[in-house]
């Protein structure tokens, strides 16, 4: 991408002296600040959505939770997304599911009261 010619000269004297100062310019380039970022372009969107204002998950296209899910599931991280399990309200052989802390006391009992026995 060329730049446009931009070529400036710009000459002070003074009336009562025959001294001048000249100065040349050569492919000046401009940049504006601008402090107000509504105002500026290009700005970085979400789904399509550009990022101006208050917005929302749900305006920007991103379900934070799932559908589904009962009371008492809890929400766990599975392969790329996330999704609501069940926990297990006992510990039990080749299970797969999470177990709450309620569960793992109620197995195991106070953990520190079994760490001071060690």
């Amino acid at each position: 991408m060329s730049l446009p010619d931009r070529r400036f000269n710009i000459t002070f004297s003074s009336e009562n002296s025959d001294q001048r100062l000249n100065l040349d310019f050569e492919n000046v380039q401009t940049v504006t600040m601008n402090n107000n970022y509504n105002e500026l372009i290009n700005k970085p969107s979400i789904n399509g959505v550009e990022l101006v204002g208050d917005k929302s998950f749900e305006d920007l296209g991103i379900d934070v939770f799932p559908e589904g899910g009962q009371e008492g599931d809890i929400l766990m991280k599975s392969g790329s997304g996330v999704a609501w399990e069940t926990p297990a309200s006992s510990a039990e052989e080749d299970n797969t599911r999470p177990i709450t802390a309620a569960a793992v006391y109620t197995e195991i009992g106070n953990i520190n009261a079994l760490l001071e026995t060690i």
